[in-house]
């Protein structure tokens, strides 16, 4: 869909909404991120599930992949995402390694950091009794576990994804980053959902309703 369909959306639907409604679609846009992103691999658990898009959504993660097949990796390869993947194998990482990557933002970065950097960044998680899948293990660019001194051997799923964006937080990498057109896009999609019916007043306007 152009980008001219979500500005006549935009500018004739957006001054109907309650200018607080309007303010806070504008407030989350700002701080959304799409150079980071989630892959949840045969997450059956659909409580679980639910928790981690939550914690998701609170961090301003736009994009996530939730798979039950193992072509998980290839999705964000094709995209450019530099793949890590939980693992609890002695191989892995910790994610405070200086080892473990952090995005680039901007050239001036590469001088200033210590770790290696990549332009997308996707982390993978399997569910909590196998794991990830040895398909996505073989793809992945790299292994990560989070620091654990207890008795559990690990951490629940949707612990586990809320403390790696918390240390994303910590490293920088979660920075807002989206571009006008995707902003746009979102824009349009947020707005026509708060209409009783979006499929026939993006009809009336002209414009193919496509979520």
């Amino acid at each position: 869909m152009s980008r001219e369909a979500y500005k006549k959306v935009i500018q004739t639907l957006g001054p109907t909404m309650k200018e607080s409604r309007l303010q806070r679609f504008h407030t989350l846009l700002d701080s959304r991120i799409k150079k980071t992103t989630i892959v949840l691999e045969n997450t059956y658990d659909m409580r679980n599930t639910s928790a981690c898009l939550r914690n998701l959504d609170s961090y301003g993660i736009q994009n996530v992949h939730l798979v039950e097949q193992a072509n998980s990796a290839r999705i964000d390869q094709a995209e450019g995402f530099s793949i890590w993947s939980t693992d609890l194998s002695p191989s892995s990482l910790m994610i405070d390694s200086p080892s473990f990557p952090r995005i680039r933002h901007d050239a001036n970065d590469a001088a200033d950091s210590p770790h290696p950097l990549v332009d997308k960044l996707a982390l993978a998680f399997g569910n909590e009794h196998q794991g990830i899948t040895p398909f996505l293990r073989e793809q992945s660019d790299g292994l990560f576990l989070l620091p654990m001194v207890g008795m559990s051997q690990s951490f629940n799923l949707s612990v586990s994804v809320g403390i790696t964006l918390t240390y994303l937080r910590v490293f920088g990498c979660l920075r807002p980053d989206l571009k006008e057109e995707d902003r746009e896009e979102l824009l349009f999609k947020w707005i026509l959902s708060e209409m009783c019916n979006p499929h026939k007043t993006a009809k009336g306007l002209g414009v193919d309703h496509l979520f």
